[in-house]
């Protein structure tokens, strides 16, 4: 299958021109260039019993409006995948220095470059794009049997991560944070017949050992 790792995410920062094509019935179609095009954030959300989601952030340089396409250019047909799911495309999702048993009711993952555009007299659209701080966060709920989670908060106690994504036909997907700590935390308990559960933040952080952060 086609196996993927975010490690490689926050530093290749390349650049995309895409393409937008708008078909007027009976008149001359529409052709939208967008240069010099970064992905500045993505995120994955993981809810019970549901498709798995996300959005993605892209950041760029200047667009265009023709009605000529590019010189040599081709396209390729749009490819066909299967839509991964929260409960059979799950392979793993391992928290290493959590509590054994420890289950997610959601998580939800947000990676950002926080890419800035500069603006510049003359020039339409942006005249330099500059990625800063790697930044990785995310908000989680999950069942807790005793205070062991709580305490890990409450210690700033590191833990890591790694979510092992795969649909049907084998294609996969791996994220891993070295290092996360818990950020917040709260114990909201519904009544006497309901399940414990834990809600609050996370936050990657750098790895020295890896010197990554995912």
């Amino acid at each position: 299958g086609d196996h993927r790792d975010l490690h490689s995410f926050p530093t290749r920062r390349s650049s995309y021109l895409f393409r937008k094509q708008v078909n007027a019935p009976g008149g001359t179609a529409a052709i939208f260039y967008y240069r010099g095009c970064q992905i500045n954030s993505m995120s994955f959300n993981f809810q019970t019993g549901a498709l798995l989601e996300g959005t993605m952030n892209i950041v760029g340089l200047s667009a265009e409006g023709t009605d000529t396409a590019i010189s040599g250019e081709s396209l390729d047909p749009i490819p066909s995948h299967d839509i991964m799911n929260a409960v059979s495309s799950i392979a793993e999702i391992e928290f290493e220095g959590l509590p054994a048993g420890t289950e997610f009711s959601s998580l939800n993952l947000t990676f950002n470059n926080q890419i800035s555009q500069a603006k510049a007299i003359g020039t339409l659209g942006a005249a330099a794009l500059a990625s800063f701080s790697w930044d990785i966060s995310g908000d989680f709920e999950l069942y807790f049997q005793d205070t062991a989670i709580y305490n890990l908060y409450k210690a700033s106690t590191s833990f890591k991560v790694t979510i092992t994504l795969e649909d049907n036909s084998g294609n996969a997907m791996v994220i891993y944070l070295p290092k996360a700590k818990f950020e917040t935390m709260s114990e909201p308990v519904d009544g006497k017949d309901n399940f414990l559960m834990e809600s609050g933040t996370l936050r990657a952080l750098r790895d020295a050992t890896t010197d990554t952060m995912a």
